[in-house]
């Protein structure tokens, strides 16, 4: 097991925006991505971080600390979560710390040890793709190659169970229901708590619950981490929020748009992301 844990500090401090080494002692399960407590050298305090690599060799010539606890076993910083959190700061002169604040929940103690008593991940659901018949054929196969798309939706509006929806959503939730019967997650950026409403009745007869994460700033700090929790689950789920929240998201994952009423499509290999505003 690799000697070294180098950590980010939760601190908003510039001198210590920057990964310290910490010599993990014999004992301690350590991973990339979890969240220990470390020492620091003034007036003999402890802080919270995140470990996000380890190592063999330490970068820093002196004599190292030790590792004070293992906060968690989840590894909930994700590398790539990490790498735009450092971009991000890197480009906006702040610290990566306070980027991570917004991108990662507070740890809510029972919700978490619930997730890890879950057994085993549950399997994917059973989706039906549902068909896009207002699009031609091009359409599918340009989704199944995870190409980058603006679709027009039609007006109008259409009534899904006890609600009414824009046409626009219903198009958004079978493209999401459409990634999930595929077996990959989909990730749907709306501009606010309309939108979001709307999109919801029109995913939930779709998608099962347990397949949908809906992520905003209105749910409760418990109600979010367990939303992390879930999406960090290999089973396929339609994560959706506003665009508040797609600016802390890995790069593809959304564009805002002013004007007509559009979508965007944007994919990578594991994920693929719609997100309708308007078009100029």
């Amino acid at each position: 097991m690799s000697a070294i844990a180098r950590v980010l500090v939760d601190s908003s401090l510039p001198q210590l925006d920057r990964l310290l080494d910490y010599r993990v002692p014999d004992g301690f399960e350590v991973a990339p991505g979890v969240r220990v407590s470390v020492p620091l050298r003034s007036a003999g305090r402890r802080a919270d971080g995140f470990v996000v690599e380890l190592a063999d060799q330490q970068a820093f010539p002196g004599p190292l600390s030790d590792l004070a606890a293992v906060v968690s076993p989840v590894p909930v910083l994700r590398p790539e979560v990490w790498r735009l959190a450092r971009a991000v700061a890197d480009r906006a002169a702040g610290s990566a710390s306070d980027v991570l604040r917004h991108a990662i929940p507070t740890r809510q103690v029972r919700v978490e040890k619930a997730w890890l008593a879950r057994g085993e991940e549950p399997a994917a659901p059973a989706i039906a793709a549902p068909g896009l018949p207002e699009y031609p054929d091009d359409l599918v196969r340009a989704l199944a190659a995870h190409e980058r798309l603006a679709l027009r939706v039609p007006t109008g509006v259409e009534r899904i169970g006890d609600a009414w929806a824009g046409r626009w959503a219903s198009v958004l939730a079978r493209l999401a229901a459409r990634t999930v019967a595929a077996g990959e997650s989909a990730i749907v950026v709306l501009p606010d708590y309309r939108d979001e409403d709307q999109f919801a009745a029109a995913l939930a007869p779709l998608v099962p619950a347990s397949a949908r994460v809906r992520w905003d700033a209105a749910l409760s700090n418990p109600e979010r981490y367990r939303g992390l929790l879930r999406a960090m689950e290999a089973a396929p789920a339609v994560v959706f929020g506003t665009r508040g929240r797609s600016t802390r998201r890995p790069p593809g994952s959304g564009s805002s748009w002013s004007g007509t009423t559009a979508t965007r499509c944007s994919a990578s290999r594991s994920r693929r992301t719609c997100t309708r505003g308007m078009r100029p």
